[in-house]
């Protein structure tokens, strides 16, 4: 239940809060057309059309997620390659954590159709700085076309984190608050503590 204890200098709110929960954050994003991927170098997977943002932290122009709360998170990808027409040297996909590899597939080339890589892994973000973005490579010898369409995806979702409360907003007659750090709430100048009521507080 809700409580409100002064002890002459302190105010302690329980229950008199409200709060917002991000447990459902995630989001996924395609590419609106086919990407050229050069030769020997390491190019972004441009999934530039959100199928989902439910918090609107995934950005489609520099193709960057950056959670806003800490916790971990199931990172997914998966790359649709056309038929690169030889069977020497390699493809990659790569999950980046501020620009610094995370994980990585390497396969062999396949000349005889188009070839798909997958990759998943559990990722902790600190909910502030940390953002991940992923990356394509290839040494075919030539441009390679990544494929658009439901071929080509990447995805994350929060698994798990420290807290769900977010922000701290003040009642009536309180105030302070905050939306991060040590959040402090206190009783309103204006409010003397024999006016406190359980009727209006509990």
């Amino acid at each position: 239940g809700s409580s409100l204890t002064f002890d002459g200098s302190n105010l302690s709110v329980s229950g008199k809060i409200t709060a917002s929960n991000l447990n459902g954050l995630a989001f996924r994003a395609t590419s609106s057309g086919n990407t050229s991927a050069s030769q020997n170098t390491w190019t972004k997977l441009a999934a530039d059309t959100k199928t989902f943002d439910t918090n609107t932290n995934y950005n489609a122009s520099t193709y960057r997620f950056t959670p806003p709360i800490a916790g971990y998170y199931l990172i997914h990808c998966n790359v649709w390659f056309a038929d690169p027409n030889v069977t020497t040297d390699q493809v990659n996909i790569q999950i980046r954590k501020n620009g610094n590899t995370v994980a990585i597939n390497q396969q062999p080339m396949n000349d005889s159709a188009g070839m798909t890589l997958t990759l998943t892994k559990i990722v902790y973000f600190n909910g502030t700085t940390d953002y991940i973005d992923f990356t394509i490579y290839q040494a075919s010898g030539a441009s390679v076309n990544i494929l658009a369409s439901n071929g080509t995806w990447f995805s994350a979702a929060l698994l798990t984190n420290g807290a769900n409360i977010t922000s701290v907003t003040a009642g009536s007659g309180l105030t302070g608050g905050g939306t991060s750090g040590a959040v402090t709430v206190s009783l309103s100048s204006s409010i003397s503590v024999t006016q406190i009521s359980a009727s209006t507080y509990v």
